[in-house]
């Protein structure tokens, strides 16, 4: 049995491939949910993830657009970016017409936390 105090990837959460691991800090998915509750809160149909490319963020993104999906809501881009280097991932969003709008704004920002 293994117990760790810090870990929060998604990946840790598969009983099949790791049965004895526990943890005492939630996986980054598990605020999903609240995410979802607050783009509904805005009454937002269309959003847009935006994520660091390691994979412990990248595995609750790709969570988070599959509940989104199951929600009703649109995920116009899945967009991840390095630590250091994100210009080209807001220059895709500029292109996209998706920075300009308030709702994908607020998205943006709350789901660059993840």
């Amino acid at each position: 049995m293994s117990v760790s105090f810090g870990s929060t990837s998604p990946a840790l959460s598969d009983r099949g491939e790791f049965p004895l691991f526990y943890r005492t800090a939630a996986p980054d998915s598990s605020h999903n949910l609240a995410r979802i509750a607050f783009i509904r809160e805005f009454g937002w149909d269309t959003v847009t993830a935006f994520s660091q490319n390691e994979e412990v963020y990248s595995l609750a993104a790709n969570e988070l657009v599959t509940q989104l999906e199951a929600a009703n809501i649109t995920c116009a881009a899945s967009l991840t970016f390095a630590r250091t280097d994100f210009k080209e991932q807001l220059r895709q969003l500029k292109v996209q017409s998706a920075w300009n709008r308030a709702e994908y704004m607020c998205a943006l920002l709350m789901l660059s936390v993840v």
